[in-house]
């Protein structure tokens, strides 16, 4: 039950502090619409309303911004595959050198398999590191 209470009273404790810090932002510049002889609570309500504006205008730029950038997103991913497919080919020729060296360091065996099987089974790599799980080398 006290569980519940917290939950809930945590949003309205998080929305009080947040009103909170805004009218403290923000109140200096009220005080200074109110020595133009402007109403408190006109300043206030204007103030509000030009963030809100801003926000919606800021979040219209960044909606243009992101359907261009969606639009684009197949050309990005094939630019990246081409310069990443070098790096990717030199990895995969990777363990045809690092195995021979690693059974000719550990006896041609490792856990009682050829260790050309390091590089090419779950069995082996399971034998060699025995807290890694199939769920997570799967």
């Amino acid at each position: 039950m006290l569980t519940v209470f917290g939950y809930y009273a945590s949003s309205i404790c998080i929305t009080v502090v947040l009103a909170g810090f805004l009218a403290i932002l923000f109140d200096p510049l009220v005080v200074k619409l109110e020595r133009l002889h402007m109403p408190r609570s006109v300043a206030a309500a204007g103030i509000v309303l030009a963030g809100i504006g801003l926000i919606g205008l800021l979040g219209y730029a960044l909606y243009g911004r992101a359907m261009s950038f969606a639009e684009e997103l197949p050309v990005y991913a094939s630019t990246i595959q081409q310069t990443i497919a070098p790096i990717r080919a030199g990895v995969e020729v990777l363990p045809r050198f690092a195995c021979p060296i690693a059974g000719h360091i550990l006896g041609g065996r490792l856990c009682g398999l050829p260790a050309w099987d390091i590089c090419l089974g779950l069995r082996s790599i399971r034998c060699a590191v025995p807290w890694l799980s199939e769920s997570f080398l799967a």
